[in-house]
């Protein structure tokens, strides 16, 4: 489980680097083009890399249960295989790929779709466990949180950042102050999370 939080701090990295040249460009007096387009990718690439993450915990979480060395949860005994799926391997890299199909095209952005993918690994109240973590956070504002970061991605991703309310409609306004908060709070969330779900010999 460590390479996957090793992945996303990689993936959070190189976020920062775009913030950086955003930074960079917007401090030239003489640049007079748009730059704001840097700071939209650094929130999808950043819900992006939190989405990736959990996608990894899970499926390590699970290897771990099949190896024997984390306890089974109800959402695990739900997973069923046909035997054409099974075959000798001691890497276990059949169990690996169904994992990949069954969640292949899932999205783990939002507080309840990460909620409901950690039951496959772990049975703790995660939110509640997040929330010990980042002391200074309540477990609803970290969800609340979480959701409008992922909005704000949404907006992005599907509307163009295109405020139609507006006559003519034009961009929602975007800071770099602000997406730096987002980062750093994704990159807390991802650090806490693993955390709480790392076997305790990791």
């Amino acid at each position: 489980m460590k390479t996957a939080l090793d992945q996303f701090h990689q993936e959070i990295q190189r976020v920062r680097n775009l913030i950086a040249i955003y930074d960079y460009l917007i401090a030239d007096p003489q640049n007079s083009h748009d730059a704001s387009d840097i700071l939209r990718s650094c929130i999808v690439l950043g819900i992006s890399a939190l989405d990736a993450f959990v996608h990894d915990i899970i499926r390590m979480g699970m290897v771990e249960i099949l190896h024997g060395k984390r306890k089974q949860t109800k959402d695990y005994q739900k997973i069923g295989f046909t035997l054409q799926q099974v075959y000798f391997d001691p890497q276990y890299a059949w169990f690996e790929r169904r994992i990949y199909e069954d969640h292949g095209e899932k999205s783990f952005q939002n507080p309840q779709a990460i909620v409901q993918a950690i039951k496959h690994i772990s049975e703790k109240d995660l939110w509640k466990e997040v929330s010990k973590k980042l002391s200074d956070i309540s477990e609803e504002q970290i969800k609340q949180r979480l959701k409008l970061i992922v909005t704000r991605r949404n907006q992005i991703a599907h509307e163009a950042d295109m405020d139609k309310e507006l006559s003519p409609p034009s961009k929602r306004s975007i800071e770099s102050k602000d997406v730096k908060e987002y980062v750093d709070f994704i990159e807390n969330l991802a650090n806490a999370m693993y955390e709480i779900l790392r076997l305790q010999n990791e």
